[in-house]
């Protein structure tokens, strides 16, 4: 699974080029390769859809040039899963590493510089969560036109576990017509990338 993340955090800092799909798009809905769910297609301009899958787990990325994008990550769980983390803290701890072993583990990876902004356990749509905002210094696809340097990727990531899975939806907050400082930031843009985030969860029907 590590493995999954890893290339399409790389497909996500690089330009993007045309990949055949592990998952099915039909009736306007993405279908992920392993069944355990779909999700509506979201409304980006232009928008490109590139996955990754292992034995345990993949990611599906929906991007738009501006830079914007929506991704899902998810991991099927250990049978004891359930067992083993049956208190409400130990839950949140699983939740938690699950942002630091994958997403922040390959930020740093790109840059050592990489960091958790902000963080909270919130309730999406009726079910708890781990929220997380990661800077990645020069981590976007978009360049600065005067610095010619890359701008810094700021990703809002909801974590939860459904049906064995253990789930990552994440968006991409510094892009083309909203340019954020992920150490300056607002509550409106905050709450912002939580509607979002909670928009994605509600867009996907698990199985």
């Amino acid at each position: 699974m590590k493995k999954a993340w890893a290339i399409l955090f790389i497909l996500l800092i690089s330009s993007c080029a045309g990949l055949l799909l592990k998952g099915k798009v039909m009736e306007s809905r993405y279908y992920s390769p392993m069944n355990d769910f779909s999700i509506a297609l979201p409304r980006l301009m232009e928008m490109k859809i590139e996955d990754q899958v292992d034995p345990y787990g993949g990611s599906v990325a929906f991007l738009e040039p501006t830079g914007r994008f929506w991704v899902v990550d998810y991991m099927k769980l250990p049978p004891n899963f359930a067992s083993k983390h049956s208190s409400q803290e130990k839950r949140d701890e699983a939740y938690r590493m699950y942002v630091i072993d994958m997403a922040l583990q390959n930020a740093l990876k790109y840059s050592s510089q990489s960091s958790i902004v902000k963080e909270a356990f919130i309730d999406v749509k009726g079910s708890r969560g781990y929220f997380a905002i990661i800077n990645i210094p020069e981590g976007s696809r978009l360049t600065d036109a005067v610095t010619k340097k890359r701008l810094d990727s700021v990703r809002g990531h909801l974590v939860f576990e459904k049906n064995g899975f253990m789930y990552m939806p994440g968006c991409e907050m510094n892009y083309a017509g909203e340019r954020i400082n992920a150490f300056s930031l607002t509550d409106k843009q905050v709450e912002k990338t939580k509607e979002t985030l909670g928009q994605i969860k509600e867009s996907m029907i698990f199985r």
